[in-house]
């Protein structure tokens, strides 16, 4: 692959996976029937709490990225993003789940502030 070609898969990638955090928003009714003892509006949790842990580190995000650097926060983010997405797929204890979703939500925040200036900076680079 040439470079260019990589660059753009991989940053129309880390655009993509910025959205994760509202994709489980389908599957509602389904976490309901089987967490049939959580409230319904603990389960709702599960979206709005990544979202409210990614503005916490969206808000960090230019003090931590003058501090170490832009390509360590987005890969870190990345990492964070990835572990914290495949715990729910292990484990059926509500409490964890809504852990995993907190952490998901910061690696979120730290990466896709950047997803947009990473594409412009590498459009500016192949002018």
């Amino acid at each position: 692959m040439q470079p260019r070609l990589t660059t753009t898969i991989s940053i129309l990638s880390l655009s993509t996976v910025t959205g994760i955090t509202t994709v489980i928003t389908g599957i509602i009714p389904q976490l309901k029937r089987a967490f049939p003892t959580v409230p319904t509006t603990l389960i709702e949790w599960l979206v709005t709490i990544a979202n409210c842990s990614a503005l916490i580190t969206l808000l960090l995000n230019p003090r931590l990225t003058s501090r170490w650097g832009l390509r360590p926060i987005v890969i870190s983010g990345l990492l964070i993003s990835a572990i914290m997405g495949l715990i729910p797929a292990i484990t059926t204890n509500f409490t964890v789940i809504m852990v995993s979703r907190l952490g998901l939500g910061l690696g979120v925040g730290l990466f896709s502030p950047h997803a947009i200036s990473l594409l412009t900076h590498s459009s500016q680079l192949y002018r």
